[in-house]
């Protein structure tokens, strides 16, 4: 069985929210809702793209009554080291390559806003896909269950922790099992909109709102780490040789219509 579900990454106090509500409201005509991944406080200078909303915690507590799942997605959107992640190998970071304890701090601290606007997140998913064995055990200690990312088609449990499949556009929804797909509406605005359009048209069959997808069964741990493992690697090395070879035989194919 398939299931597609949707997110939409780096929403705060600063996003452009004319791109946000765009989004949500596509979303809405297809009956689904989505998860909002919140940055608790955001100090990524990169997605302040304008003053602070003063309605926004609001705004999110009325979202979050009309369906929409609350995630928490890092502490300040800050990258602050290279690390090793357990997902992407090694790049930046704002949680992976931390110890637990400053791990523990951090996830704390974000809880202890979003607390205090009436919003008790128990989803979190690190900017970057940036999160290693700290993490998770720093997830636990910290009341979550439940992990957006992933690059396998069912769910499994890890830690302690429900990990739920998080993949991209690239990636085929042919096959049974679970995608959820990242948006980032304020960053990539009008391409990525259409882009959603498109996506929802073809795949209106299996659209899902993400709160579907908790109750999704766990499958062996092993079979789907290696189906991660297999989808990272295709992703890394594979799919640019089969674009590269696209975009060669692209005029190609238009010059033999053109003198068939």
């Amino acid at each position: 069985m398939k299931k597609l579900a949707f997110r939409i990454d780096d929403v705060c106090p600063h996003m452009d929210e004319g791109k946000f509500l765009a989004a949500l409201k596509m979303l809405n005509e297809y009956g689904i809702k989505p998860l909002l991944g919140i940055i608790p406080d955001n100090q990524d200078p990169f997605l302040k793209q304008r003053d602070a909303d003063p309605d926004f915690w609001l705004k999110m507590k009325e979202h979050q009554n009309e369906g929409c799942l609350i995630g928490m997605h890092g502490y300040r959107h800050v990258y602050d080291r290279k690390a090793k992640s357990m997902m992407t190998g090694r790049g930046k970071s704002e949680f992976a390559g931390h110890g637990f304890q400053v791990q523990c701090d951090k996830l704390e601290k974000g809880l202890a806003i979003m607390q205090q606007h009436d919003l008790a997140p128990d989803i979190f998913f690190a900017p970057a896909h940036a999160f290693d064995k700290n993490t998770l055990m720093a997830l636990r200690q910290t009341g979550f269950k439940y992990v957006s990312d992933g690059r396998s088609h069912q769910c499994y449990e890890r830690f302690g922790l429900k990990f739920i499949p998080c993949r991209s556009y690239r990636v085929s929804v042919k096959c049974a099992g679970i995608t959820t797909v990242a948006l980032h509406p304020c960053l990539n605005g009008e391409r990525e909109l259409a882009t959603l359009r498109k996506t929802l048209n073809r795949n209106s069959a299996c659209l899902a709102s993400f709160s579907d997808l908790l109750d999704s069964g766990n499958y062996p741990l092993a079979w789907q780490l290696a189906d991660e493992k297999l989808y990272v690697l295709y992703s890394l090395y594979l799919a640019p040789v089969i674009l590269g070879v696209k975009k060669v035989l692209r005029p190609l194919k238009g010059k033999i219509k053109r003198t068939g």
